[in-house]
């Protein structure tokens, strides 16, 4: 098994993997080719490829360079006598946009392998592809024979806070299986598994009729505190269960460099004290005074000028705060901690839009709704989301020319209800349309000023809202023409 460096520009990474030992194999065990035996025994089985584009991206362009970027280890494979190469449907978009995109990537990338006589298999590697109903589905949808599947038995996180079922996952994925990885984290006393009940499992895969290559695989951290490093360390056994043989045909190591990540989660974790506690105290004392001194009739105009500057500035100190603190809080939260109840999005709209409708009149923008008849509840909190279709609602407003309109408008989409706020205002430029929803991130236009009463937080908590009750968020803009900021929420 080999996985290679995703490029040579990339930033070097302190990971490996080697083959160890290899002392047998079967040639009965591969499902398509036979491999070729390599110097002092080693086998190659599959090549992993990593960081070689998203062949589930929903850009033509973008996906159709991840398949070219793969045929080369597909040339890599046949010469290194292996049988599949491994790769990813990741692209980001709709779960409907995504599959049909990966079934053009995967069905182009097979249809190069199949004259090389390599399979193409994907593994469930999180997000969508971590549901065993939509990766097979796009398996079957490639109407390649050369495409299949790779199950993991410990991949299933569909989402920081979503796991699909392990055992339904690999159900569905084995009668598309060209090879199985059998992961494994944690151990208990007694030497079991303590994420997957494996003599289920392989119940699951033998019942599937599956014999061929399982990869045997170890994922865990060592710390070295006396050098402040800690790694992440894989160790992968191969076994041909088509045998009663004990020996492994080959074993696999994956060291990589976490330290980096684990310094930068112990600074986002102080940074979050410090704002909580260190920060908040001070800037309400200083807004707190500056108020009072805006009220001395004595104060000279010069000073008090400067004075509401101080107070401004300090509310927004305090704004930037707490939307951040909003926004990490709700990261760390699960789906099940947020207190949703059947809710009316159409309602909320409404309500948004009377409350908005002062700040609309004082930028001269009309403010309307279009309603749409017989929209169904949804599940969500109606803090959160009713604070979501206001930030929406008041970038539309603060981001438009005068005399424009901003439209706020709800409709039924199959099992989703949408909440779309279109303006026709400046615009968002290409360049800026993958990050306008990342923390902190301001569109800065020629010719204009930075908006100094923006914290750069409020799309972030969109998302983050959304992203909660398993919605998604999408952006449709044309720079000078206005743009569509929306969210869709599943039905109930």
């Amino acid at each position: 098994m080999h996985r290679p460096r995703a490029s040579t520009t990339r930033p070097s990474r302190a990971e490996a993997i080697l083959i160890v030992r290899a002392v047998r194999t079967s040639r009965t065990a591969l499902p398509r080719r036979t491999p070729s035996r390599l110097a002092n025994g080693i086998t190659s089985v599959l090549i992993m490829c990593d960081g070689e584009g998203n062949l589930g991206d929903i850009d033509e362009k973008k996906r159709n360079e991840a398949v070219e970027n793969h045929k080369k280890w597909v040339e890599a494979a046949k010469f290194l006598g292996c049988h599949s190469i491994r790769v990813n449907s990741h692209g980001e978009g709709s779960a409907e946009e995504v599959a049909k995109a990966a079934t053009e990537g995967l069905r182009s990338l097979s249809t190069f392998a199949k004259d090389f006589n390599i399979g193409v298999i994907v593994e469930n590697h999180g997000g969508y592809s971590s549901d065993g109903q939509w990766l097979t589905s796009v398996i079957k949808a490639t109407e390649s024979t050369n495409c299949g599947t790779l199950p993991d038995f410990g991949n299933f996180r569909v989402s920081r806070d979503e796991e699909y079922d392990r055992y339904k996952g690999v159900t569905e994925m084995m009668p598309y299986a060209k090879a199985v990885s059998a992961k494994t984290h944690d151990f208990d006393e007694q030497g079991n598994e303590t994420h997957t009940d494996y003599r289920k499992m392989t119940k699951i895969v033998l019942d599937a009729g599956y014999h061929s290559f399982f990869g045997i695989e170890y994922e865990g951290e060592l710390k070295f505190d006396q050098k402040n490093q800690i790694l992440n360390l894989r160790i992968s056994l191969l076994r041909d269960p088509h045998t009663d043989a004990k020996e492994p045909i080959g074993i696999a190591v994956y060291v990589r460099d976490l330290t980096r990540a684990k310094e930068y989660e112990k600074l986002k974790s102080d940074m979050i004290s410090l704002m909580s506690h260190e920060l908040r105290t001070p800037l309400t004392s200083i807004n707190g005074f500056a108020e009072l001194l805006t009220m001395e009739d004595g104060i000279p105009v010069s000073a008090r000028e400067f004075v509401t500057i101080i107070a401004n500035e300090s509310q927004r100190m305090s704004r930037m705060i707490n939307t951040f603190l909003a926004v990490t809080q709700l990261e760390r939260k699960d789906k099940q901690e947020v207190l949703k109840i059947p809710l009316r999005l159409d309602e909320v709209v409404r309500e948004t839009i009377s409350a908005m409708q002062p700040f609309a009149k004082k930028k001269r923008i009309r403010l309307i709704e279009q309603p749409a008849s017989r929209i169904p509840p949804v599940a969500a909190d109606k803090s959160l989301i009713t604070q979501a279709v206001k930030n929406l609602v008041n970038n539309a407003i603060r981001y438009s020319p005068e005399r424009t309109t901003v439209t706020v408008s709800t409709a039924l989409e199959a099992e989703a209800v949408r909440v779309c706020v279109e303006d026709r205002g400046f615009g968002i430029p290409a360049e800026a349309k993958e990050r306008v929803w990342d923390k902190f991130y301001r569109v800065v236009r020629e010719g204009q000023e930075k908006d100094e009463e923006s914290t750069g937080l409020g799309l972030s908590f969109v998302r983050e809202v959304v992203e909660q009750h398993g919605g998604q968020v999408e952006l449709h803009s044309e720079e000078g023409r206005g743009s569509k900021f929306s969210f869709t929420l599943p039905r109930l």
